[in-house]
């Protein structure tokens, strides 16, 4: 099923077509609330299954010791591969993405799709700047393996980038691969993209949680310059995108430490890859709200290849980019329907 129609509103319209897409065949409750509700809540299963071992040393101390070498085994010691899943690892892949996608459910707009149709035929890679990170990005499911939405499934073979605290994790390591996620450090981007795959990225990162706000929308962009270098280094087209709705998704509440100033706390969120941030679904467990999300793609910016490319060259991409995700935000902000705030900090 695709979502037809032309985008209107406030903003005087741009010569171009738009495509909208949403998910196609649906699954059956009584697979997706459970497929769902085990991927978003792998990390408190994994971190209840340490506790349980570590109190059974105390009176089942040979089967707490087997049940916590399994788990070190499986965070540390089994080998994560970075060529893409295949087999029953990719069919298990694509049901959890599908199930993601469904849940919300998850569909896109495109602003331009002549232009990814051009670049599809020209084989130009992209670098999917995805805003804002929110609570947790869980738009970033629907770029997974074998993703059902059409305007995603065009960019080919796509490739997310995540903190690499997450690979530490027994389980959910193995299943991130999987789906498509990678760690995101210069020299994993760097490959992926000589290897031919589009990246998708989070530009703000977790930094944008610590600026989470009930009323208003931020994006933490103006340092962020390493993932256009990464794109003019390797020739990739940048695509600015907005996602909205996510925001609703997830309750929220700031935790502060005694003592530690929000300057030292946000370096030591940055450093760990995750903010201890108290969140909360559907009846306080870790199952998202279910609130509709749509990513807007907007018009690709070009780079030409440069093996060190110059400040201002960054500066201007990257103004570029900040400009592009503003007009996203202001031309559909009153044109979909799940969107309630209407502010954007950029910082």
């Amino acid at each position: 099923g695709g979502w037809g129609g032309r985008g209107t509103g406030t903003v005087a319209p741009e010569p171009m077509r738009v495509t909208r897409s949403g998910p196609p065949a649906a699954l059956p409750e009584w697979q997706l609330l459970p497929l769902v509700f085990f991927i978003h809540s792998i990390y408190t299963l994994n971190a209840l299954w340490a506790l349980g071992s570590t109190i059974a040393l105390f009176f089942l101390p040979t089967l707490a010791i087997v049940s916590l070498s399994v788990q070190l085994t499986l965070a540390l010691l089994v080998p994560l591969s970075d060529s893409p899943a295949q087999g029953w690892r990719l069919r298990v892949a694509s049901l959890f993405v599908k199930a993601c996608t469904q849940y919300y459910p998850i569909r896109t707009i495109c602003d331009s799709p002549e232009e990814y149709e051009k670049g599809t035929e020209r084989g130009t890679l992209y670098i999917i700047g995805l805003e804002p990170h929110h609570v947790l990005p869980l738009c970033m499911s629907a770029f997974g393996a074998n993703s059902i939405l059409p305007d995603i499934a065009r960019f080919g073979s796509c490739r997310c980038l995540a903190t690499s605290a997450i690979f530490y994790v027994p389980i959910a390591r193995h299943l991130w691969t999987w789906m498509g996620l990678r760690s995101a450090s210069r020299e994993v981007a760097d490959s992926l993209l000589k290897k031919g795959n589009s990246l998708v990225l989070v530009p703000g990162g977790v930094t944008e949680c610590f600026y989470l706000s009930p009323n208003t929308e931020t994006v933490y962009l103006r340092k962020r310059k390493g993932f256009i270098r990464l794109a003019i280094r390797n020739g990739a087209s940048i695509v600015p995108s907005f996602v909205f709705g996510q925001h609703r998704c997830y309750g929220f509440r700031h935790r502060k430490i005694p003592f530690i100033s929000p300057e030292r706390m946000q370096r030591l969120w940055r450093a760990l890859g995750f903010e201890l941030l108290q969140y909360w679904g559907v009846a306080g467990t870790d199952l998202p709200f279910r609130h509709p999300i749509t990513i807007v793609l907007g018009q690709p910016i070009s780079t030409t290849r440069k093996d060190d490319p110059s400040e201002v060259e960054v500066e201007t991409t990257l103004a570029a980019y900040i400009d592009a995700t503003k007009r996203i935000f202001d031309k559909y902000k009153d044109l979909v329907p799940e969107q309630h705030l209407k502010t954007l900090c950029v910082l």
